[in-house]
Order: structure tokens, then sequence, then C-alpha cells
């Protein structure tokens, strides 16, 4: 017998999302939306319908805990181009973490920077200590091929440092980031919610998009995203 947990209502949303997963694995479609899956959840908890089981949750726990410290927030400049930025924010990693001040969590997130017509990505780091480290000041996106290859890169070493099960992704494109100050993008990412990384990968797809549509990626590549969340 298991016994299953609702500490946040963000847990909640990650066990629904769990469940579209597992049903997407075996061939079982609850379509785009959430309703089926927040409707199977409710029901395995007893509950009348999804919002009840967010509230039994948020009262469980009323103070969920802090996605992003406000405490310490670095944001590091980064090279204009991509290459140069992904072995920046890699070297930089790295170098903390073998200070003793490891990855401890990474929230990523897209901004429509500047005139480029396609959001770029941001990197958000916690360390041990409580610092966060904010990348969000590059070029580097999922617009084309070779940006994606920067990116899958980029993440193949970083898992060398923290396990995929502490990835996360804002669930909503925000406007230039690199405009606002650390605490404001802090807030908006709380404020966004969050998406586990290896459950929802494939939801990264749109929101890479000005229009939020998915484009058609080749299998080799989707071959690749998989292995990197599989291990």
């Amino acid at each position: 017998m298991y016994t299953l947990t609702l500490p946040s209502k963000r847990d909640v949303h990650r066990y629904r999302d769990r469940l579209k997963s597992i049903c997407d694995k075996y061939g079982v479609r609850l379509g785009k939306s959430n309703e089926k899956a927040e409707t199977i959840l409710a029901e395995l908890f007893d509950c009348p319908n999804y919002n009840t089981l967010l509230g039994i949750a948020s009262r469980s726990n009323d103070k969920e805990p802090t996605l992003i410290d406000k405490s310490e927030i670095l944001r590091l400049a980064l090279p204009r181009t991509t290459h140069g930025a992904k072995d920046r924010i890699i070297n930089i990693v790295r170098e903390f973490a073998l200070l003793g001040d490891s990855p401890t969590k990474l929230v990523s997130f897209f901004h429509r920077k500047g005139a480029l017509k396609s959001p770029v990505m941001g990197f958000c780091f916690t360390l041990t200590s409580g610092r966060v480290l904010l990348f969000d000041s590059h070029g580097i996106s999922l617009v084309n091929d070779k940006q994606e290859s920067v990116v899958i890169s980029l993440y193949t070493h970083i898992r060398e440092l923290l396990p995929t099960s502490c990835w996360y992704f804002a669930a909503m494109q925000f406007d230039d980031m690199s405009l606002k100050s650390v605490i404001e993008v802090s807030s908006l990412i709380e404020n966004a919610g969050v998406k586990v990384h290896a459950l929802s990968w494939r939801e990264l797809f749109p929101l890479s998009q000005a229009e939020l549509s998915p484009i058609k990626r080749p299998l080799e590549t989707i071959a690749q995203w998989e292995s990197l969340f599989s291990k």
C-alpha cells in the first residue's frame, strides 16, 4: 500500500502532469487539455473536483517552499554568441560546484528579448548556499536545429552536476526579463508556476515559439531529448 501526500498545490499539478505522461506512454490519450487528468486525480483522492483537491493541498501546507530565494540573486553577464554563452554558463556553475556550492535546482524560462522575434531562454540556478545565479542576457533559444543543439549540449553538461528531477521550467512566456530587476524576475517566475522538465519537456517547444505553436522536429532530435531525460 502506497500513501500519496499533497504537501502543496505545486505537487498536485505535478501528479497531474505525471498522470498525463504515463497515459501517453501507454497509449491512453487524455487530450491536450488537463480536464480529464484533473478529473481522474480528483477521483483518486476522493474529492468532488480538482479545485477541492488544490484547496486541501493548500491547507495542508499554507507556506509552500520558495522556488527562488530572493536573498542573493546574481545576474551574470555572458558572451554574445550562443556557444560562448553556453560554455560560460557551464563553467560558472561548475566553478561554484568545485568550491562546494553545488546547484540544487534549475528553473528555465522563455522571454521575448529586444527585437528578436522568437523567445530566448533564461536560466536560474539555485545553489547549496541559497545563492541564485541568473543568466538572461544571451540569445540561446530553440528557434532552429542549430540553436536546439546548443540547448541540448548545455543540459547534457548540467546533468553531470544536477539530476534532471531538480529541473523546472516556467509555464508561460515573459516579456524581456533582462530589463527587469532580479526581484521582479523571481516574482514573475513564482507567480507563473513551473513544470517538471523530466515529465513535461515536450511542452517546452510551444513556449519557444513566437506564436506559442509547436513545430515538427526531426526524429533524431526528439531521440536526443528523450535520452536526456531517460537517465
